[in-house]
């Protein structure tokens, strides 16, 4: 079979986007998934500088039934012993090797699925770390690198913030790591995208992640205090509030009034910040408007 040159080049690209690893790195790449868990420090360097690829993705977690999301290297060492040393272990050998690592997704098996959460590896270390001296190091770690968005929102928009206030994250208190996401830029205001197409009085109306039977009436938007008049209920809301059950940090007040007491206070400061930036860009377009009067005179 003849390949001309077009195809080759349109295989070379498609082959870049999806990753398809050769039978050789694709063992190699699943042995380092291995040690990556077990932070293995001196096995993860050897593995990625002989060749396997901190970047291909699987639902398979090692010594774990297979998961809906597909996590790279980064990933599923936010799920390892020590996170911190595990993750700067895999970026300082990657950057040795020259191979830019993906902080946020890019295969199109991600992307193109909506099944899939499209969590960025800072989202994963903030629903999965749950001690909060441990995710402070990794989010200091992940702010020095290129490539790391902190305003980079995942599934129904939600953003780090979004996952470390979730009912599924395993941290008990968040006060620290989500200060330092705040002081990193992570935008309190981001609001999640919300949406349920049950029916009133269906077979799905008492499912807990129905917005309009929510225990704790969290989703107050119009379409779900009214469902009788909607087909959709449709929302958004703030972070802190993306959850049907109370998640750990509200179970100790002291917790719960340090997260609101930190949002509050940089939700003031993300507005101000906001105010003086419209106040700024009004001024340029002001004048700009002036100098081209002046030059038509």
């Amino acid at each position: 079979m003849v390949l001309i040159l077009s195809d080759w080049f349109s295989y070379k690209q498609a082959t870049k986007e999806i990753r398809i690893p050769t039978k050789g790195t694709l063992k190699i790449s699943f042995k380092l998934r291995k040690w990556v868990l077990k932070s293995d420090i001196t096995k993860i360097r050897k593995l990625i500088m002989d060749g396997a690829n901190p970047n291909f993705i699987s639902q398979q977690v090692p010594d774990s039934k297979s998961t809906n999301e597909h996590y790279n290297a980064l990933g599923i060492a936010c799920m390892s012993k020590k996170p911190f040393d595990t993750i700067k272990a895999i970026i300082d050998v990657s950057a040795t090797k020259k191979i830019k690592m993906d902080f946020v997704p890019k295969d199109r098996r991600i992307l193109n699925d909506d099944n899939q959460t499209k969590e960025s590896v800072l989202h994963t270390a903030c629903i999965k770390i749950s001690s909060p001296a441990k995710l402070c190091q990794v989010i200091e770690l992940l702010g020095e690198q290129d490539g790391v968005d902190f305003n980079y929102t995942a599934w129904h928009n939600m953003s780090p913030i979004a996952f470390l206030l979730h009912e599924d994250a395993f941290i008990a208190d968040p006060r620290e790591p989500l200060k330092k996401l705040l002081e990193h830029g992570c935008n309190p205001n981001t609001k999640c995208y919300v949406e349920s197409e049950a029916e009133p009085n269906s077979e799905y109306d008492d499912e807990e992640d129905e917005g309009f039977v929510c225990p704790d009436n969290t989703y107050k938007y119009p379409s779900a205090l009214k469902p009788e008049t909607f087909e959709r209920s449709i929302g958004y809301i703030f972070p802190e509030l993306n959850n049907c059950t109370p998640p750990k940090w509200r179970k100790k007040a002291q917790v719960e009034e340090g997260v609101q007491t930190l949002l509050a206070d940089f939700r003031k400061k993300f507005t101000i910040k906001k105010n003086e930036n419209e106040r700024i860009t009004k001024r340029i377009l002001v004048e700009i408007r002036k100098s081209r009067i002046s030059r038509k005179l």
